[in-house]
């Protein structure tokens, strides 16, 4: 009898110890990413994108129209570039960048192609000689990281100069804040505002900038750039309410430092193609350098997930009060949003992985893309899906 007692304790302790295993096994499976998907399928995307976007001469093809290439597109292709180990399309994409856009001011013209007279260069008709402020951070990380990579000394100088030069021409001094403005037209502007666009904020950048510039308040930037988002996430921006959600555009007094939706008719509050990349940002800063802020804000972000449960989709466009106001999704926005669900909700970051980008779009068998993907959708769903594997290192980190 008490032979068969204990026989029934072991199996009962055995069927307990198992039934622990495979509820472990289960829940590992909803909570990681899927390498052996997600590796290969930002190989192919990286392998397309040179296919169809990236042309041998080291211009990015933004968009086919009048053959545009964006300061924007060129820093996406440095960034990746260094990310996949590949010096040859880093360097003449930097040397097609260097050659054709930079500017006097040491920044980058932000649009370049087909001009009203046939002949290509630097679109003034539209204020394409202007900057955008992301793609110069972004340009002066990829260098850093490409001069820490691949030892090569004149990448950091020539990083060193571009940095100094953002800050001489992009940041601006608010009421003891720092801001981050959209171009270099902000700073000096005679008008009461500046404008300013969230998704540029990168304070992941400014932390290894103020390792080669410590002349200037990189880390203060960074600090600053958390105050100044969680004060637009609490901001109605001339909605009725706010559901939490960067805005593409704002403006802020450059008297009193208030925030208020930009006059400009084509800088909308929405949550939309540009604000998405703020979510990705904020990831990265929490990723490289575990800053409570990141995660903080990231937090506050939680209308993404009510959208997700409720609708099992994401739309494209949403206003700042959080209607949507389109019935359709973005690529893009699910690729740059994947690091707040894998944060925070990783049961949902996997169903958006294999549902809503690699199902539709990757062939496993083939290691290729079943469909072509623009060269928006492309960067951010590599950008994305190489974040939610914890593939994007700090490649800077040795940089002094």
């Amino acid at each position: 009898m008490q032979r068969l007692y204990a026989l029934i304790v072991f199996f009962l302790v055995l069927f307990m110890v198992i039934g622990a295993i495979v509820f472990y096994l289960v829940t590992q499976n909803n909570n990681t990413s899927i390498p052996s998907l997600t590796y290969p399928m930002t190989a192919s995307l990286w392998s397309a994108y040179l296919k169809n976007q990236w042309l041998s001469e080291g211009r990015t093809i933004s968009d086919p129209i009048n053959s545009v290439t964006t300061s924007e597109a060129q820093s996406y292709t440095l960034l990746r570039a260094v990310w996949e180990n590949d010096q040859k399309v880093f360097k003449t994409t930097w040397d097609w960048t260097r050659n054709n856009l930079m500017q006097n001011n040491g920044l980058f013209a932000w649009r370049w192609g087909k001009n009203p007279d046939g002949n290509y260069g630097v679109m003034t008709g539209v204020g394409g000689q202007n900057t955008a402020a992301d793609a110069d951070c972004d340009i002066a990380l990829s260098l850093l990281m490409a001069a820490a990579k691949w030892k090569n000394p004149a990448y950091q100088t020539q990083a060193t100069a571009i940095v100094k030069a953002i800050w001489k021409e992009e940041v601006v001094k608010v009421k003891n804040m720092y801001y981050l403005a959209a171009d270099n037209l902000e700073k000096t502007a005679q008008t009461p505002y500046i404008v300013i666009n969230p998704s540029y904020f990168s304070p992941y950048s400014y932390r290894v900038f103020a390792k080669i510039d410590p002349a200037n308040s990189w880390n203060k930037l960074a600090s600053d750039c958390y105050v100044e988002l969680n004060t637009i996430l609490s901001s109605d921006l001339g909605s009725t309410t706010s559901d939490g959600l960067p805005p593409d555009w704002a403006i802020v007094n450059r008297y009193n430092g208030l925030v208020s939706p930009s006059p400009n008719p084509d800088q909308d509050t929405n949550f939309g193609f540009n604000a998405f990349r703020t979510v990705w940002r904020l990831t990265l800063d929490w990723q490289w350098f575990h800053i409570n802020a990141a995660k903080h804000t990231l937090k506050r972000f939680g209308f993404l997930y009510s959208q997700w449960q409720k609708h099992h989709q994401l739309f494209a466009i949403y206003s700042h009060n959080g209607s949507a106001q389109v019935d359709y999704s973005s690529l893009a926005m699910y690729g740059g949003t994947l690091g707040y669900f894998a944060l925070f909700h990783p049961s949902s970051a996997r169903n958006i992985t294999l549902n809503k980008i690699i199902n539709p779009l990757f062939n496993p068998k083939t290691n290729k893309l079943k469909i072509n993907v623009d060269y928006y959708d492309n960067s951010w769903l590599w950008f994305g899906l190489r974040q939610y594997d914890h593939a994007l290192p700090d490649l800077a980190r040795s940089i002094k």
